[in-house]
């Protein structure tokens, strides 16, 4: 009992030294510490400058690209209109420059259809475009970053990104016939590409103009009336493709036509033309594809509905070469001597006459045939 009787004395004790000795009292259990006993928010001492936090900006000059719209030919400017493209989203927008463009970041940047915090203004300064950005921060506009943009060629479009009987998906599903290889070879030594679409065959060269009138194409000399038409300017030609710049009621665009891989000719001379033996200097008889004929120096001969025909009518020729008739078609050049031997020459055009091979044939002998007649008439 002496024992347990000093223990509580002395805890006691150390109780009244805690209560005395600190200077907020305690709360009582289960109640609140009153207003005059809140001690203050625990406060580091460290001075660091306040200032807001950036907003992350990526690297626009590889987001975004400017290329030129082209202005109708007879306004005078180069460009009437510029395309913004956000490539990883790959939206565009018409501009007019000066002009501001309004963005936004969800996932990635795109174009904002309202207001926005962050934007760009963007101007024409020589032959490049500048772009300063800006983000609105407490009212106030702060710039975060200045670049400048090379203007590229509008990217060529397809025919799959035209609406279905638009003149534009026409013209970009129109098929490249190539150079006329007989008019180059048998008139004036000049040849043009060719392109044919809705059954009709236009030549075509740098600077033609197309213009779209009664439900279909037309090459054209003069733009005059053809002010709310669309057109088509030939930009570039070459053996294998043909680019347009045209212009409509949804503005600019590039079309490129492309040619696709032709079949050779693989006939051979001596199963083309067979059984030839010389009349004259100047005439042959023969044999084309079980066909006999007999041939002068010059002549046409044209295959149609797998039959062939001469053409030795002024009428029928000029039919040929405004490609009023077509088909596959042999010209008898001339008569040669070599070696002894006389050789036939001529060219075979293939349909569309972009495409001819050489036809060389060695006449049979005739003096062989007159000696086993004469040998008949012995007997």
């Amino acid at each position: 009992m002496t024992i347990l009787f000093g223990s509580v004395l002395f805890s006691s004790a150390l109780i009244c030294v805690f209560i005395f000795k600190t200077d907020a009292p305690l709360a009582q259990f289960g109640s609140h510490l009153s207003t005059k006993q809140n001690r203050a928010a625990f406060d580091i001492p460290i001075h660091l400058k306040k200032v807001p936090i950036p907003l992350p900006i990526p690297r626009l000059d590889e987001a975004i690209s400017f290329s030129c719209e082209r202005a109708r030919p007879g306004i005078g400017e180069e460009c009437g209109s510029y395309l913004i493209r956000l490539k990883k989203a790959n939206l565009k927008r018409r501009l007019t420059l000066p002009a501001r463009v309004d963005l936004k970041f969800d996932k990635e940047l795109q174009f904002s259809n309202e207001e926005s915090p962050f934007w760009a203004e963007i101007q024409k300064e020589g032959s490049e475009i500048a772009a300063y950005f800006f983000v609105a921060r407490n009212e106030n506009r702060e710039e975060v970053g200045t670049y400048r943009f090379s203007v590229e060629e509008a990217n060529i479009r397809s025919s799959s990104e035209f609406p279905e009987r638009s003149p534009f998906k026409i013209l970009a599903d129109s098929k490249i016939l190539g150079r006329d290889l007989f008019l180059k070879t048998y008139k004036d030594g000049m040849t043009t590409q060719r392109i044919e679409m809705c059954n009709q065959v236009f030549p075509i060269k740098e600077g033609d103009f197309l213009v779209w009138k009664d439900d279909k194409w037309q090459l054209v000399q003069s733009l005059l009336d053809t002010e709310n038409l669309p057109i088509a300017r030939c930009s570039v030609v070459d053996d294998r493709s043909v680019l347009f710049e045209t212009w409509g009621l949804d503005g600019f665009a590039r079309i490129a036509i492309t040619s696709v891989l032709q079949i050779p000719l693989k006939t051979k001379s001596e199963e083309f033309l067979s059984s030839v033996r010389i009349r004259s200097e100047k005439q042959i008889s023969c044999m084309l594809d079980k066909q006999c004929f007999v041939l002068r120096v010059g002549d046409w001969i044209l295959k149609e509905e797998n039959r062939w025909k001469i053409l030795r009518k002024n009428e029928e020729k000029n039919s040929y070469l405004q490609g009023k008739i077509e088909g596959e078609l042999f010209v008898f050049d001339r008569i040669d001597l070599k070696n002894g031997q006389k050789n036939i020459q001529g060219n075979l055009v293939n349909l569309n006459r972009s495409q001819m091979i050489s036809v060389n044939v060695v006449a049979q002998c005739q003096k062989k045939t007159l000696n086993s007649r004469e040998k008949g008439r012995i007997k």
